[in-house]
């Protein structure tokens, strides 16, 4: 699983983030319509109410960091303690390479897509996040180098012999 892991984490990080952007969009809209709603700006606790949308919005990036890391750490856990097969590392650096691929042209999506008008607005919101997209490709290639050298560069132990070097 580790090496589909490298796959994984580009694509649950670009759907998380493209969430946020959305939530903050509406967020904003919301917020903007209720302001100018007078019905609703009288009102101190509903105007206190809808401004802490943007509190629990601007939170959105610290959770793309979370989830990030989080999956960073597991794919290391992951790595460790699946049985690595030297023969293959060659297939595991094969899919590190798609991911890095598929990576990049997720990187080219947000790119795109934060540069519309609509959406561009919405980046003082995510420094960390938007650091994250636009250098996927690179964080996707030290990920899966790293899981790499873990799956295949630990120790083996042989319960049996007794040694844990791996030689006889």
């Amino acid at each position: 699983m580790s090496a589909t892991d490298v796959i994984m984490i580009p694509i649950i990080i670009f759907v998380l983030c493209v969430v946020g952007v959305i939530a903050v969009v509406m967020s904003t809209s919301i917020n903007t319509a209720m302001a100018n709603t007078p019905v609703v700006n009288s009102s101190q606790a509903a105007m206190v109410a809808f401004g802490g949308m943007d509190k629990t919005v601007s939170r959105i990036d610290m959770l793309v960091m979370g989830v990030f890391g989080g999956l960073t750490i597991a794919l290391l856990i992951t790595s460790w303690f699946i049985a690595g097969i030297p023969i293959f590392m060659f297939i595991y650096f094969c899919i590190v390479v798609i991911g890095v691929l598929f990576s990049a042209a997720l990187a080219n999506a947000w790119e795109t897509m934060m540069s519309t008008n609509v959406l561009y607005t919405t980046l003082p919101y995510f420094p960390i996040a938007n650091n994250i997209m636009f250098h996927l490709p690179l964080y996707t290639a030290i990920i899966g180098f790293i899981g790499l050298v873990v799956m295949f560069a630990k120790p083996r132990f042989d319960s049996d012999k007794g040694n844990s070097n791996g030689y006889d």
